[in-house]
């Protein structure tokens, strides 16, 4: 049986939205799969019902980001509860902590000669398909290659 339990979405930083990951992931055999996106649970409504459609089994995941000995880590979590009032309120507080380093990497870049990054990133973030967290670094990485910035 081909498992995967660690990837990403929209939701975070991946390049497909829940639904399509879960279907392009059943298409390469996978029948059971994680969502594990960074410091949101947001996509996994989606994928679960694209799952269920699909027949697959889906567990929902978590990429947390967790400071530990001065150094962030990522943790996964998986098979939880997504009502979890704990979870839910260490995402809340990982969420805004995602937006303020979003807007320090467009402050820096910004004094770089890179002005507009924030909203540039966030366009890309938004063609991928709709999401509530914040653009990550790979979205500023596609935004700085469309403005010409940088070539690859």
């Amino acid at each position: 049986m081909n498992v995967d339990l660690h990837c990403h979405s929209t939701a975070s930083d991946g390049a497909l939205a829940p639904a399509v990951l879960v279907a392009r992931a059943f298409e390469n055999g996978v029948r059971v799969l994680a969502l594990t996106d960074h410091d949101t649970l947001e996509g996994l409504a989606e994928a679960r019902a694209a799952a269920d459609e699909l027949g697959m089994q889906l567990v929902n995941g978590v990429e947390l980001s967790c400071t530990w000995g001065g150094a962030t880590i990522h943790v996964l979590g998986y098979g939880f509860d997504v009502n979890a009032a704990p979870l839910v309120e260490a995402i809340a507080k990982l969420h805004d902590g995602r937006w303020l380093r979003s807007e320090e990497i467009s402050r820096k870049l910004a004094l770089k000669g890179m002005p507009g990054a924030l909203d540039g990133a966030r366009q890309i973030q938004l063609e991928l398909g709709d999401s509530g967290n914040a653009p990550a670094r790979p979205h500023f990485a596609d935004w700085m290659v469309r403005e010409g910035f940088v070539k690859d």
